[in-house]
């Protein structure tokens, strides 16, 4: 560890590792629920993935019959205090990742969002009483350092190419917490792995991350689907195009870009900060550098704010737009035993609860 570096993370690090000592000796106390609740997050700033990850276990309890439901903080949104997403106008109301989530999720999930997570999840289990739809299990997203509720499985998500044991704490590095805050997770996915890494790979990673002994440690990576359009107006544009434009407000947008890069020979990209509120200066650029290329493509959380803004969209740009899909898979599950599989994981925790037991 780089001794100046520790030094710079320090004032910050105390705190949170002062926090962290007052929950686990009990002084601020943890609220548990009586139903699975399963919290994914990370160590970092953002960029490790979370939006496609909870998607993915959203989409693999409700293939078991579940009644699924997530809790977010909303972050970005102009509203406060608990809401339904379904019921939400635009990403304003709810924040761009919960939106995003319940366009793509469907019926597969209902999303929520507070930022008080205790409340949120008494709030959300007394609305679902009122529609006699209570959730078998709740997903929090994001709330890996809210330790106000006890989750009963917790999953850490970090970056392949900057995992946490290479990183610091802010301002030294992007961590929100020391690396042994990684000793609350149950399972550990490494993120926007190679598509090809091998097994070999995965253990010497794995042996780098020095999990506990109940820890899993798990690897996924990125895959990008066919364009979709922004609006069906966007069907009227270019049938071949060969320039784009890549518009992002990502935590690292560097994949996005690469992977429009890979489909189309001029790429230009065009990148602003992590959930980005695009102001009129800046759709004055966006429509400048539109009108150069064949069209448009953004990621589903940025499509989320500028529906917000559609009034604001030219026709011309509105008929240019695409958004790249995204979703993770899994690498090399075939090659653990069953017991220690992601699936099997979850599996074995939400069945544990007495009103899920009829999915064994």
């Amino acid at each position: 560890m780089n001794p100046l570096r520790t030094i710079i993370a320090f004032p910050y690090g105390a705190v949170m590792a002062l926090r962290n000592a007052l929950f686990d000796w009990g002084v601020l106390r943890s609220t548990r629920f009586g139903l699975p609740i399963i919290c994914i997050g990370n160590l970092s700033l953002g960029g490790t993935g979370k939006t496609p990850h909870t998607e993915y276990l959203v989409r693999l309890l409700h293939g078991w019959g579940m009644q699924v439901a997530t809790l977010s903080r909303g972050y970005g949104r102009k509203t406060h205090g608990f809401r339904k997403v379904a019921d939400c106008q635009s990403a304003w109301e709810c924040g761009d990742e919960p939106w995003q989530m319940q366009q793509s999720l469907g019926q597969a999930a209902q999303c929520y969002v507070c930022e008080d997570r205790v409340q949120g999840i008494q709030r959300l289990l007394a609305e679902s009483e009122n529609r006699k739809a209570r959730p078998d299990v709740v997903v929090l997203d994001d709330a890996f350092q809210h330790r106000y509720v006890k989750a009963g499985l917790y999953i850490l998500l970090t970056d392949y190419a900057r995992m946490y044991v290479d990183d610091y704490v802010v301002p030294a590095g992007r961590l929100r917490e020391w690396r042994s805050g990684a000793r609350r997770a149950d399972i550990i996915i490494v993120t926007k792995c190679p598509a090809d890494l091998s097994c070999e790979d995965c253990t010497r990673i794995a042996h780098r991350l020095s999990p506990d002994s109940h820890q899993r440690v798990c690897f996924s990576h990125v895959c990008y689907g066919n364009l979709q359009p922004f609006s069906p107006e966007a069907c009227a544009a270019q049938p071949c195009p060969t320039s784009a434009l890549a518009l992002s407000g990502i935590a690292k947008a560097e994949m996005f870009v690469e992977e429009v890069q890979r489909r189309f020979e001029t790429v230009k990209a065009l990148s602003f900060g992590d959930h980005h509120n695009f102001s009129d200066k800046d759709l004055a650029e966006i429509h400048r550098q539109a009108e150069s290329v064949d069209c448009v493509v953004t990621t589903a959380k940025d499509a989320a704010r500028l529906a917000a803004l559609r009034q604001q969209l030219s026709p011309g740009l509105v008929r240019k737009l695409y958004v790249l899909p995204i979703h993770v898979e899994l690498l090399h599950q075939d090659a653990l035993s069953p017991s220690e599989t992601f699936h099997q994981t979850i599996h074995d925790y939400v069945t544990t609860h007495s009103g899920n037991r009829c999915l064994d």
